[in-house]
């Protein structure tokens, strides 16, 4: 798959915001940037400050929910469906991962 195809797929994946998990995947946070010019400015930067401040925003929405939406969201499952076997569908394996943003299926029917 090339770039393009890659970020067209990536940009199509549902995505649920589950804000009871910190499983963040991670990363890097120093990153280099250069600038073209003459002479070329290049210096590092630091993405930590960054990953604070959205822990924070994160903390203060969960803070500022009513227990009602709290227990929703811990309550939450996913379930993941698969046609029903016959002639006419082929065998394939089956998987509870639904994708990164899901995770896996509480159950795969």
């Amino acid at each position: 798959m090339n770039e393009d195809d890659a970020k067209k797929f990536h940009y199509c994946l549902p995505y649920f915001y589950q804000p009871f998990e910190d499983a963040e995947i991670e990363q890097r946070t120093m990153v280099k940037i250069s600038f073209p010019s003459e002479p070329p400015v290049v210096c590092d930067f630091n993405w930590t400050f960054e990953k604070l401040e959205a822990r924070d925003a994160r903390l203060k929405m969960i803070e500022e929910m009513s227990e009602e939406t709290k227990e929703a969201f811990r309550n939450i499952k996913f379930y993941k469906f698969y046609p029903q076997l016959s002639p006419d569908v082929p065998r394939f394996k089956t998987s509870p991962c639904i994708n990164r943003y899901y995770g896996n299926a509480h159950q795969v029917l």
